[in-house]
């Protein structure tokens, strides 16, 4: 049956000739398209909010501190030594 009617059905090769590249290309064009699209997108945002600077997340800090925010393990205990809200570096 096979010498009579060749590949057919579930014994069809999946790949053929130029698969690979084919392959290549669309990934790179697929991962090129979405770098420029969020680049284009970086390019249209507004600035950073207010509320990434390191002034309002150390007010922050001291409001979790007034309040008692999390009092077990967070910036209101006792002996706390992390940084808290504040992500930015003092760079």
């Amino acid at each position: 049956y096979w010498v009579a009617f060749g590949p057919h059905g579930a014994r069809t090769p999946l790949t053929g000739p130029g698969h690979s590249v084919k392959v290549i290309f669309g990934t790179v064009a697929t991962v090129g398209a979405s770098g420029a699209l969020f680049l284009w997108m970086r390019s249209k945002g507004n600035e950073r909010p207010v509320t990434v600077t390191k002034e309002w997340q150390e007010a922050s800090n001291e409001y979790a501190r007034v309040n008692k925010i999390n009092p077990i393990s967070g910036v209101a205990s006792e002996g706390y030594k992390g940084s808290g809200f504040v992500s930015i570096s003092k760079n």
